[in-house]
This record gives structure tokens, C-alpha cells and sequence, in this order.
């Protein structure tokens, strides 16, 4: 039998007070996404890292899940994330475990140019940042560092990025419209 609920809070209670019922805090083992107030439990969390929504913005609400840690460190965490750069290089392992959670990309890169070529056999192709949307992928013209849109226009960026003391942290940061290109699934 498959069960199927969908439960519509307003006001500010929506997803807010310990004892509410919402995404995080469903009351019952089962896992949702909460967009605009209303909670659905409809499939794996996203971040459970199974199946996944097939949605940009649940992999960038994923990825801001580990938002001021080093990349190293949620190894065994994030679903798919290898740490594969150890405390220096996971910007593509960053983004491909994001995807890939979401079901948005098949198989795991830990390269920029080896997930570039992937995104364009499976249905990505060059937007201007005009066009981006939260879970389309940045990467710089030199295919060095690649990142997750995180807004609408490419505004902010959110991966793993280097700072300043050897170390990688995910960040959301901002970002200008022309800094790179940026793929998107068609």
C-alpha cells in the first residue's frame, strides 16, 4: 500500500516549534521536503540520498546543510561525497554528491573536466546566467573549480572553495553573472 500525505500548515508555525509537525520533524519515520508551507512525504529525503527529488534547488538545500565545514570532514555525511581531494580539492566531489543525491547527474566525478563532459552526455548544456537556476553547475572558463548555482541569475554560488589556510569549506558566496559558465539540465 502506498501511503501518500501531504500536510499544509500557514502562518509562521509552518516549519518552526519543536513540537510541529514538518520536513525534519515529521512525527513518524518517513522524511519530506517542505516548499512554501506545505510538507510532503512523497519518496526519500533528499538528503537521504536515495532516489532524491530530481529537483536543483533540494541539491542546493543539501549542499547548505554542510555550509561552514571543512569539505573533509562530512566524509561518510553528505551521500556520495568521497573526500576523494582530501583537505585541499572536492569542489567537483562537492557538486557531483549534490547532484547525484538528487538524481540529477548518474555516476560520481571527482574531476571538473571529467563531470564536464559527463553533464553534456546526459542533457546539460551551456545557459547564460540570465538563465541559471539554484542547482544548475558553475564552473570557471579554465574548468579549475566548479560550484552549485545557489540563485536564480548565478548570484551566489555554493561549494567547496578554498579558505586560505590549505583547507577547503563549503561556502555560499557571491558571485558575478560572467565569472564562468554555467550548465543546465535540459
Amino acid at each position: 500500500m502506498v501511503l501518500m500525505m501531504v500536510l499544509a500548515y500557514t502562518g509562521a508555525n509552518a516549519n518552526s516549534g519543536a513540537g510541529a509537525l514538518t520536513a525534519s520533524n515529521p512525527g513518524f519515520g518517513g522524511g519530506g521536503r517542505s516548499q512554501n508551507g506545505v510538507s510532503s512525504f512523497l519518496g526519500a529525503s533528499p538528503a537521504g540520498g536515495t532516489g532524491g527529488s530530481g529537483d536543483g534547488q533540494a541539491a542546493v538545500d543539501l549542499a547548505r546543510k554542510f555550509a561552514g565545514k571543512d569539505s573533509s570532514s562530512i566524509k561518510g555525511k553528505m551521500p556520495h561525497f568521497t573526500a576523494a581531494g582530501g583537505i585541499t580539492n572536492n569542489c567537483a566531489d562537492f557538486v557531483s554528491s549534490a547532484l547525484e543525491s538528487q538524481g540529477l547527474i548518474k555516476g560520481h566525478h571527482i574531476n571538473v573536466k571529467a563531470m564536464e563532459q559527463e553533464l553534456k552526455k546526459q542533457g546539460y548544456v551551456q545557459v547564460p546566467a540570465s538563465q541559471a537556476k539554484p542547482g544548475d553547475v558553475w564552473m570557471s572558463h579554465s574548468r579549475s573549480h566548479t560550484e552549485l548555482v545557489a540563485t536564480k541569475g548565478a548570484t551566489k554560488l555554493i561549494g567547496s572553495n578554498n579558505n586560505g589556510d590549505s583547507r577547503q569549506e563549503i561556502t555560499e558566496h557571491s558571485n558575478q553573472p560572467n565569472s564562468g559558465i554555467i550548465y543546465q539540465k535540459r
